[in-house]
């Protein structure tokens, strides 16, 4: 260890006091090297077999005998740096002046020797917990502080470093934390990862393990294992091989179901970005909308073995204003709608109702456009049976349809389905078609009027029309002409075209005259077409449509006629006439006879 030496003879003569002493070292001798005497302790401190300190009085020859049996050993559980003090002076036992040769420290580094650190549970050796396994338990989607979580239990604390020798604390090591379907942090650090390394003394690692949190995967429920590994750097003490599991169970919550628009997920069920266009008048398949649930889209393969399709149900209402909405297929959905409604109510598992929303279309009301939108409301019908059982859940959102404008052409409306009504008067009598009929006290063929309806009368096109009315075997004309105004007519043969605008032209059109021609009924078989078609300025016929017209016969009788008879007023329906022809008008005289000429019998039905 060490010796005295002087250079002195004189020196080696002198009576010295050599103390040695250590707060981490017990002192003792070597008993095999044998005392040779002349050494002398005073009141040394015993701790069993070994001292605290050693106090020894001699001469340097006896000194050195005594440092060289001298033995020392730590304290029980002590490793680490620490030092040995050594002090000589002359004795006070001689009646010397007291000094001091030297005050001197030796460095002693102890080793660790064999000393295994262990992970606790409530200070107690995890393998030692051998009946009720230690599981830590949280909820889907939130974090659990594992201290807190032990406390909850009743316990004092969670997870620690433990070790028989309680001074192996000093040791600097390394401990890793590892989980599958989770996130590891402690403290306010804002790293959270899969692993967590901590490096330090144990005491230093369990203040960092207090305050240990865990998050689980994002709706992720079921299994994990927390995996704790430590490693250090001294060679005679191992802890490559020393793992320890902890079992975490997540229990599951019920995660409301999305309302998703486009090709991808919209954060909270809602892409902002999303909107729909159409034409106005134009079908729509609204193919880019389902219902996304997580708790069904995506299983994982440590949950239970449920079918999710089936346990869950879902109800969605579907809202427009200004259009209709309808179903192409409806298969194992069941339905409160109509063909075709501003709302549709659905409900069904998640298969059905997305495979439905396929086929969603919608139609704006005629003529519109402008801005509509679709609101989807969705209610979930049943929740997941946990202890944390939720309320139903219910999320209602909206998307905007811009319906873009289309020049719609005027167009003819008739007062009846001219595919299956028609009109009927007699030969050679006169009617209206129009609601004036009544006002005129005239015959009326009907009491609707023809009309030309232009939802973009505003348009490009602007508001003077033309409308031509055409009959093959008629003549037609308007009621009081002279008070018709702001209108352009051009009578034609069997023809009438009236130029104005839309009002003006309606106005017209409902005092139409039509006037069958005589002996129509045995020309025609007894009908007649009346065509109307509406046009621009160049002649550009929007609409044309036609119908029909029966013309009933009327049974004229036969009348007498002479050749001085003014021919149209003679047809009467009066039946045959007794016909007198002054004499004066054929020049006859008196007694003398004369030639009785120019009398005929006409009949206007009467065939060949």
């Amino acid at each position: 260890f060490f010796e005295i030496a002087a250079d002195d003879i004189a020196q080696s003569e002198l009576l010295l006091d050599l103390t040695l002493e250590s707060k981490d070292v017990l002192f003792s001798f070597d008993e095999h090297e044998g005392d040779l005497g002349g050494v002398f302790f005073p009141e040394n401190e015993s701790c069993g077999n070994f001292s605290k300190s050693v106090h020894m009085i001699s001469t340097i020859s006896c000194l050195n005998n005594e440092i060289s049996r001298l033995m020392f050993s730590p304290k029980k559980g002590f490793y680490g740096p620490t030092e040995i003090r050594a002090l000589l002076k002359l004795s006070t036992n001689r009646n010397f002046v007291d000094k001091t040769f030297f005050n001197l420290s030796f460095a002693v580094l102890v080793q660790p020797v064999n000393v295994t650190p262990y992970v606790t549970w409530n200070s107690i050796d995890l393998d030692r917990i051998i009946l009720s396994p230690i599981i830590i338990e949280c909820i889907e989607d939130r974090f659990v502080k594992v201290d807190k979580y032990a406390q909850s239990l009743g316990l004092e604390r969670g997870i620690r470093l433990g070790n028989a020798d309680s001074q192996f604390s000093k040791v600097v090591i390394k401990v890793f934390l590892e989980v599958s379907h989770g996130v590891l942090f402690a403290g306010n650090n804002d790293d959270k990862s899969r692993t967590l390394s901590i490096m330090g003394p144990i005491n230093e690692i369990n203040n960092i393990l207090s305050a240990l949190e865990y998050l689980p995967d994002t709706n992720f429920w079921g299994h994990d294992v927390l995996s704790i590994s430590m490693e250090n750097d001294h060679a005679r003490t191992d802890l490559t091989n020393v793992t320890t599991r902890i079992d975490i169970q997540v229990k599951p919550v019920n995660d409301y179901p999305l309302l998703v628009f486009g090709d991808s997920e919209a954060q909270n069920g809602q892409n902002s970005n999303f909107h729909l266009t159409t034409n106005e008048d134009n079908l729509l398949n609204v193919t880019h909308v389902s219902i996304y649930d997580v708790d069904i889209i995506e299983p994982d393969p440590f949950r239970l073995d449920y079918d999710w399709n089936n346990f869950y149900s879902y109800e969605i209402l579907i809202t427009v204003h200004n259009g209709t909405l309808n179903f192409e297929e409806f298969e194992d959905v069941f339905t409160t709608t109509e063909v075709r409604s501003r709302s549709l109510l659905l409900g069904g598992n998640l298969t059905d109702i997305n495979q439905c929303l396929k086929s969603l279309n919608y139609l704006p009301d005629k003529n519109f456009n402008g801005e509509d939108s679709m609101t989807f409301c969705l209610t979930e019908m049943n929740v997941f049976a946990t202890e944390n059982k939720e309320l139903l859940s219910k999320v209602c959102r909206t998307i905007q349809i811009y319906v873009d404008s289309d020049n719609d052409l005027p167009v003819v409306s008739l007062p009846f389905d001219f595919r299956y009504d028609y009109l009927t008067t007699m030969e050679g009598v006169g009617g209206v078609i129009g609601k004036n009929c009544v006002v005129q006290s005239l015959f009326c063929l009907t009491y609707e009027s023809i009309q030309i309806i232009d939802e973009d009368a505003s348009d490009d096109l602007g508001n003077i029309l033309n409308v031509e009315l055409r009959c093959k075997f008629c003549t037609i004309s308007l009621l009081n002409l002279g008070a018709v105004k702001n209108i352009t007519l051009e009578s034609r043969e069997r023809s009438l075209e009236i130029r104005g605008e839309l009002t003006a032209l309606n106005n017209v059109l409902e005092s139409i005259y039509y006037i069958t021609d005589l002996n129509f009924n045995s020309k025609t078989s007894g009908l007649d077409t009346f065509e109307v078609n509406v046009m621009d300025l160049s002649g550009k016929v929007f609409d044309s449509k036609s119908f029909s017209i029966f013309v009933n016969q009327v049974n004229r009788n036969p009348v007498i006629l002479s050749k001085y008879d003014n021919l149209s007023s003679n047809f009467t329906d009066d039946g045959p006439s007794l016909k007198r022809i002054d004499s004066k008008k054929m020049n006859a005289k008196e007694g003398k006879p004369f030639l009785v000429e120019g009398i005929s019998i006409r009949s206007v039905d009467a065939s060949e």
